[in-house]
């Protein structure tokens, strides 16, 4: 009897060590990938404010820089699971000072769901976040 409550006592010392050791961890995480999201959104949403900003979505020129920024500033660190990417398209978003690209690719259950990706991102495949756009999406089909 004394040894299952010896066993009992190290395992609830080993939960006490345990769980906050993951609870930190968890935050580290959340912490790492929401700056990940601010450092490939952040310049996106600047060049946007340009005066002078030219955007391509597979080489087609969109014009309404208001909704790209109103769908950018409200980038999302989640969705629901159960869909993925059905293709991948680059956005490319011009000044006359200075371009970036990212890779958009549209949510197989949501057409106007989707998946950033930063082109220069060490880590291929990571996905930076999830906007949803009705005008993206209009301007995907013609990429098709």
């Amino acid at each position: 009897m004394n040894l299952n409550i010896d066993k009992e006592v190290r395992f609830l010392k080993l939960i006490a060590i345990a769980m906050p050791v993951s609870i930190v961890f968890i935050i580290a995480v959340f912490v790492t990938l929401n700056r990940h999201t601010d450092y490939v959104i952040s310049p996106i949403i600047e060049l946007l404010n340009d005066e002078h900003v030219d955007v391509e979505l597979c080489q087609i020129h969109l014009e309404n820089k208001d909704l790209l920024i109103e769908a950018f500033e409200s980038v999302t660190n989640s969705k629901k699971s159960g869909s993925s990417p059905v293709s991948v398209v680059q956005l490319k978003v011009t000044t006359n000072k200075n371009s970036r690209s990212i890779e958009l690719g549209r949510d197989s259950k949501d057409s106007t769901l989707f998946w950033v990706y930063s082109e220069d991102s060490k880590i291929q495949g990571m996905v930076v976040g999830w906007i949803k756009s009705q005008y993206v999406s209009e301007a995907y089909k013609a990429c098709l």
